[in-house]
């Protein structure tokens, strides 16, 4: 079957308006329009891996082999949700969960719970395959509702609606049979853990058994599951007797696991991964998911510098604790460069392990074996497919980022902001003294023209990164003409040296809201902890531009969470000529089906500025 994809405005408009009725505006329906899982967006090569349609199917296969029959359900109020299970049932739910073993043990995701365990956060959200929990014997369960956090930021962005649930008796989750039980009747799916992967993860077990220190990497094609599988193997082995924390280096810098695209990181794990990678980011307060280290190579693949790429992790590499078992998720580029780079990486990470992950090049699997490591293999799994394109979920991801708040170090007590990027309160920066915190700005790639930095910087999304003292070389900063904004001057060819990574380091990222000329001051807003920023005031920072994806979903925001009234008052008042312009968008007058719609302004490339000149 062909599927043929249509933009979100166009299916709210096909869902909602026969032809024969007049077409409402659609800032005005906005908040109510159904949505079809897809943002429109920019693609490139790297995003057409697998798209899968959204579209709603119903599905006789069964999510739980577990029935409510009477005396099996222990308790069922507005809160909590207690049941007992026997061995090898299972249980699928949906939503946001606390999830305590009261007696017996259970798995998810690959994580063994039992009554020792903390009560674990659990995110089963509809934009991938859900966790199953399974009874390994009798066992009593407890599943409690939470504040549904995560789906409040589907207020501004239609990325985040309807990916959790509200059932009816008002509570964060609810218990799916088959995905018939879903109310929004969407294509749900649970996570199988397959017999490869079992055997697999029971021999590099085994090696923990014998006090052994493993070196995991697992390698695959994009969509074959290699991000699911280290996630797995991190919640066996850092659920295992004895609560041994496990060493993450995540280098993927198009789908990290615990931060922004673009983020290179080492992360000390130290409870299992019950959510989709937007859900749990790795912070220096976290207990759960510590930040030891991370670089940010300010793009979502190292195709254009990745001798850089490799000094990264190579610095990251020397921040792992020994102690602890390593396990590294690379990106999926597994042919060309993305080969040479991954073959290189296996030596000098000292690998013990590498899982293959199939279908990959031959020749890619003959090298890897002639490296005399210890190689497993795991066959290609059916299905468990992201809902979202990789586009979106980089988008979420750094959405998700920017609301986020860590109340306590403790996984469970993250929440997300319930308002509009615009309504946060930014840091401010001095930037007009050789000594003021902002010590330059870096372009890694091509840089824009001095004259139009400013117009690029506004709205746009940076790499805070902190040298070395020294680190920065005085003789090479420059100052725009108008702004006197700080920059460091490109070769011949327009592209500057990268910062050394192991002379400094990334602290987070940030958005610019606007550029204080008169003060001479960077408005930045970031979700780094007052302390984190209060550290900082002592020391000077890079901020590093790149190939980062446009930040549209923060243009956007308040637009989306305007109500239908709300909408309707925009309306009056422009109308009424008293509208004042939004910021980093531009209003268009009614044109085509569509009527007036919110466009995004791009200021003047370099590129741009130099066809002018000629």
């Amino acid at each position: 079957m062909k599927y043929t994809a249509v933009s979100a405005f166009e299916a709210a408009r096909r869902a909602r308006e026969p032809e024969s009725i007049p077409k409402n505006d659609l800032a005005a329906s906005l908040a109510e329009a159904p949505y079809d899982g897809h943002l429109e967006t920019g693609s490139n090569a790297e995003d057409v891996d697998e798209v899968v349609p959204s579209v709603a199917t119903e599905s006789n296969l069964p999510l739980s082999t577990w029935r409510p029959k009477g005396k099996n359900v222990l308790r069922d109020d507005d809160e909590v949700w207690e049941i007992s299970m026997k061995p090898d049932e299972t249980v699928t739910v949906i939503g946001e969960f606390d999830v305590t073993v009261l007696s017996g043990v259970v798995s998810v995701y690959g994580a063994m719970l039992h009554p020792n365990s903390v009560s674990q956060r659990v995110y089963a959200l509809s934009t991938a395959a859900l966790p199953v929990i399974m009874a390994k014997k009798a066992t009593s369960l407890r599943i409690k509702s939470v504040t549904r956090s995560i789906e409040s930021l589907g207020k501004y962005s239609p990325l985040f609606r309807n990916i959790s649930v509200q059932d009816e008796k008002g509570r964060s989750f609810k218990y799916l049979a088959s995905p018939r039980d879903d109310p929004l009747r969407r294509s749900l799916s649970s996570l199988e853990i397959s017999d490869d992967t079992k055997r697999v993860i029971s021999r590099i077990n085994a090696r923990l058994e014998a006090n052994e220190r493993p070196r995991i990497l697992a390698v695959g094609a994009k969509s074959s599951g290699k991000s699911t599988f280290s996630r797995i193997l991190c919640n066996v082995l850092v659920t295992r007797p004895g609560g041994q924390k496990v060493a993450y280096l995540d280098i993927d810098p198009g789908q990290p696991e615990f931060g922004t695209p673009g983020q290179l990181s080492v992360v000390e794990v130290g409870s299992p991964i019950l959510g989709p990678p937007f859900c749990h980011p790795a912070t220096t307060r976290s207990l759960s998911y510590r930040l030891i280290r991370s670089h940010n190579i300010a793009a979502t693949s190292f195709k254009d510098e990745p001798d850089h790429f490799i000094i990264c992790v190579m610095d990251l590499l020397r921040h792992v604790p020994k102690s602890l078992p390593l396990i590294t998720n690379p990106c999926g580029w597994v042919s060309g460069t993305g080969a040479s780079v991954l073959l290189q990486l296996i030596g000098q990470l000292r690998i013990t392990d590498v899982v293959v992950l199939h279908p990959v090049e031959t020749q890619l699997q003959n090298d890897i074996e002639a490296a005399k490591l210890n190689v497993h293999a795991v066959a290609k799994r059916p299905g468990g497919s992201s809902t979202k394109t990789p586009a979106e979920l980089r988008s979420m991801q750094t959405m998700s980022y920017f609301h986020q708040k860590q109340k306590t170090a403790t996984a469970s007590d993250l929440v997300w902001l319930d308002k509009s990027i615009s309504k946060m309160r930014p840091w401010m920066v001095s930037y007009d003294r050789i000594d003021s915190g902002i010590a330059a700005i870096l372009s890694y790639n091509h840089a824009p023209h001095p004259e139009f930095l400013a117009e690029v910087l506004n709205g746009m999304v940076v790499a805070v990164t902190v040298p070395d003292d020294g680190l920065i070389d005085p003789d090479i900063v420059r100052r725009t003409p108008q702004e006197s904004l700080p920059y460091m001057v490109s070769d011949l060819h327009g592209c500057s040296s990268p910062v050394d990574p192991r002379e400094s380091n990334c602290i987070g990222v940030a958005l610019i809201r606007g550029i204080d000329t008169e003060n001479k001051r960077l408005l930045l807003l970031t979700p780094l902890h007052d302390a984190e920023i209060a550290s900082l005031m002592q020391r000077q920072i890079v901020l590093v531009r790149g190939s980062f994806d446009c930040p549209e979903w923060a243009f956007l925001e308040d637009q989306y969470c305007a109500t239908k009234a709300a909408a309707r008052a925009v309306d009056t008042e422009r109308n009424a000529g008293n509208m004042d312009e939004q910021p980093w968008v531009t209003l268009q007058e009614p044109v085509g089906i569509e009527g007036s719609i919110w466009r995004l302004r791009h200021p003047p490339t370099a590129a741009d500025v130099m066809k002018s000149m000629t």
